[in-house]
């Protein structure tokens, strides 16, 4: 504290988060919030930008601040907005044990629908093929593919799933709605020839895992998925129709 009082750049030193995390569990909690709050009106981006990240992760784990997130969800706040989509990121990509994620939930909503394309993208980024696993996995699923994230950074998500080796099966509702969203944004030319392409590979990913599982429900889903598909008829589908002659989805 004292050196900080000095030169609040010693906040980013290294460690600092360590020292955060078992600050905010001490007796005397008072000069740590007096700290933040300091952090987040300096003169200095970086640490304004950290400052706002502690604002998140102390509401999020310590039930702190919820002023300062309220105002800020509700302004332009550039540093803000990506310092709360860092810290989700990082929250998502953990699955911390005994942590409520639900409370999470509208503020995701907000951020991957923030008009920053910064903001969309970092939020765009927590998806990898380990997310699928989370036990919070569909709720965030279900949000971003109704999100203005997912419209502007469909990649993503679309090459986690490619990736995982996670049984989908349980998304299979989604998926469905997701491939209605790509048909949308193919028509307004927002999605090229490899991403459909990748679209294909997960159908038959998920049918593969459905078949072995003998499961007639997640199979009728994605000759859905792939009715979809076909309806739109894009160009960028008539190499991809190629391949069931050659035993896609057979």
């Amino acid at each position: 504290i004292e050196l900080c009082r000095k030169d609040i750049r010693d906040a980013l030193s290294y460690g600092s988060d360590y020292y955060f995390n078992n600050a905010f569990h001490s007796s005397d909690i008072e000069p740590f919030t007096s700290l933040v709050k300091v952090m987040i009106e300096s003169k200095y981006n970086d640490v304004r930008m950290e400052g706002h990240k502690q604002v998140l992760a102390r509401w999020f784990f310590n039930s702190l601040f919820f002023s300062e997130i309220q105002q800020e969800l509700k302004s332009t706040n550039k540093e803000a907005l990506l310092g709360y989509s860092s810290v989700i990121k990082y929250l998502l990509s953990e699955d911390i044990k005994e942590s409520d994620y639900t409370q999470l939930k509208p503020i995701f909503e907000i951020l991957a629908n923030s008009e920053d394309e910064e903001v969309q993208k970092t939020i765009g980024m927590l998806f990898n093929n380990k997310f699928w696993s989370k036990r919070f996995a569909r709720d965030f699923f279900e949000i971003y593919i109704h999100s203005k994230a997912f419209n502007n950074n469909i990649e993503f998500i679309l090459y986690s799933l490619e990736d995982t080796s996670i049984n989908i099966a349980d998304f299979s509702p989604l998926l469905l709605t997701m491939i209605k969203s790509i048909n949308q944004l193919n028509i307004q030319g927002h999605i090229n020839y490899l991403e459909i392409e990748v679209v294909t590979k997960i159908i038959q990913q998920l049918y593969d895992q459905a078949e072995n599982d003998a499961d007639e429900e997640v199979l009728n889903y994605c000759l859905d998925m792939w009715d979809e598909l076909l309806a739109s008829n894009l160009a960028s589908l008539a190499t991809v129709t190629n391949k069931i002659d050659c035993g896609l989805l057979s």
